[in-house]
């Protein structure tokens, strides 16, 4: 009996010092987590103008330091609260803010992004009609556009800066060519002059649409002793015109670079089974004519408050139409004819020789 006593006490003191040990141990690993100083989150609000933020960590008992004079820290609690300055340069920076708490540390990087300055303005020649011409724009400085002049306007649209020109033909001045040399300013550093040009041909399409009376002779060497009022009508801007007048419709070409008006070989509309030609024709002594070429009369007038044109050959020279000696053959006038009616007589005239556009 007195041994069963002596061995239950032996178990039993076993047991409690197995205890014992197993809490201690639990507790200290416990002891070793709580310990480890960790960042919980981090929350910033935070450009290149500024910013707040705060570091949260697992502990209260806590200090903070930045490796850099533009970040400023406070400690409260668990928290780091963050205080940054601007970056007043164009290139982005990084401190360290560095979180200590019982001998132990935890380094947080914090960075923030310089100013954002990308501008790609350059020259640029608009269309006399005007229009509008876009280019990068990224910038967070303050700018300044100067010397724009009224016929100028500019507007930015996200990362674009737009600049739109009015119409060259809204101008009541004589000149022919604008220019506007714009200063554009931003921050600091950046500074450019920017050219805007604006030409405005010598006759525009626009000036030699209208009404015209258009004179004419019915064989060369003759006076002109016919004339018809004739109107030029727009077809495709820029390019080409409808006249009308004759009792057909006549295609005319436009060139702006050579002020000009040109009349070539055509099929007419004519109430006729038969295929009737504008043709070209030497109202001389020859009186040949062509269909399916590119032959025909052209005319330039250079002031667009006084609008002539006197049509002559168009010179387009294809070696396939001369005389018997072998010279080309200079168009003076058109005729109309009929492949197999020959001369179409369906209209008020048929022959127009030695054309004479005035605009009235």
């Amino acid at each position: 009996m007195y041994m069963k006593r002596i061995i239950y006490f032996l178990l039993s003191s076993w047991m409690v010092v197995f205890c014992v040990s197993g809490c201690e141990k639990k507790n200290l690993e416990e002891d070793s987590q709580a310990k480890e100083l960790k960042v919980v989150q981090t929350i910033l609000d935070l450009d290149y103008t500024g910013g707040t933020g705060i570091i949260e960590m697992n502990s209260k008992d806590i200090s903070a330091s930045s490796s850099k004079g533009w970040i400023k820290t406070n400690c409260s609690g668990n928290k780091v609260n963050l205080e940054m300055d601007a970056n007043d340069t164009y290139s982005a920076r990084t401190a360290v803010v560095t979180v200590s708490s019982g001998g132990q540390e935890q380094k947080v990087p914090i960075t923030q992004s310089g100013i954002i300055s990308i501008i790609d303005v350059h020259d640029h020649e608009f269309d006399y009609h005007g229009g509008e011409v876009s280019f990068l724009w990224n910038t967070q400085e303050a700018f300044k556009i100067e010397n724009m002049p009224e016929w100028l306007m500019y507007e930015i649209v996200g990362n674009e800066i737009k600049f739109i020109a009015k119409s060259f033909l809204e101008d009541t001045g004589n000149s022919s060519v604008r220019n506007a040399d714009i200063q554009i300013m931003v921050g600091e550093i950046f500074s450019k002059t920017v050219r805007f040009r604006q030409e405005m041909p010598v006759l525009p399409y626009e000036a030699v649409s209208g009404k015209y009376k258009l004179e004419f002779a019915s064989w060369h060497g003759n006076a002109r002793n016919s004339s018809v009022i004739v109107e030029l009508k727009e077809d495709v801007v820029g390019e080409s015109f409808k006249m009308t007048g004759l009792g057909f419709t006549v295609k005319v070409f436009y060139n702006a670079e050579e002020s000009s008006i040109e009349i070539m070989e055509q099929v007419i509309e004519a109430p006729s089974s038969d295929r009737i030609h504008l043709a070209p024709w030497d109202a001389g002594p020859s009186g040949s004519l062509r269909w399916n070429c590119k032959h025909g009369m052209k005319g330039s007038c250079k002031d667009r408050n006084n609008v002539v044109f006197e049509m002559k050959d168009n010179g387009r020279d294809f070696g396939d139409w001369k005389d018997d000696q072998g010279n080309n053959i200079l168009v003076d006038g058109f005729i109309l004819w009929g492949e197999k009616t020959k001369e179409c007589t369906l209209f008020a005239h048929s022959r127009f020789v030695d054309l004479l556009f005035t605009k009235i």
